[in-house]
């Protein structure tokens, strides 16, 4: 019975949290949100590119002068993606990859000098 109290307020709490940090709808660039430490990432996908957008507390954008993206396809292989700093977004060119040959994207981020965080992005992407 405390197990299943347990799992109803730990399914409750982080339900609630993922929609406080508004991971359930469209980021300003109408890509998927998520929260990785004091800042939010934005992942829009383009045929075979994908863009990640660091954004403050607010939605709004950071610079990416000091951060750090890395990315990997994952499934029954992994697969590390080459990722480029442009001025407001990294670039990460998959080339001839099929992203629905993959179970997830791994992203390894990193803002102004900040420790490195992991943010998974379930694949077929999804609101």
């Amino acid at each position: 019975m405390k197990a299943s109290f347990v799992t109803l307020l730990l399914t409750v709490f982080l339900s609630t949290n993922a929609f406080a940090h508004r991971m359930n709808k469209p980021g300003p660039n109408n890509g998927f949100i998520r929260m990785p430490g004091t800042y939010h990432i934005e992942l829009v996908a383009q045929k075979n590119i994908i863009k990640f957008f660091f954004l403050d507390i607010g939605f709004k954008p950071l610079p990416t002068t000091k951060a750090t993206v890395k990315m990997a396809l994952k499934g029954l292989t992994e697969v590390a993606v080459s990722c480029v700093k442009e001025t407001q977004f990294f670039l990460c060119d998959m080339k001839d990859a099929n992203m629905n040959k993959y179970s997830e994207i791994d992203v390894k981020t990193s803002k102004a000098g900040e420790k490195e965080v992991t943010s998974i992005y379930k694949i077929p992407l999804s609101f």
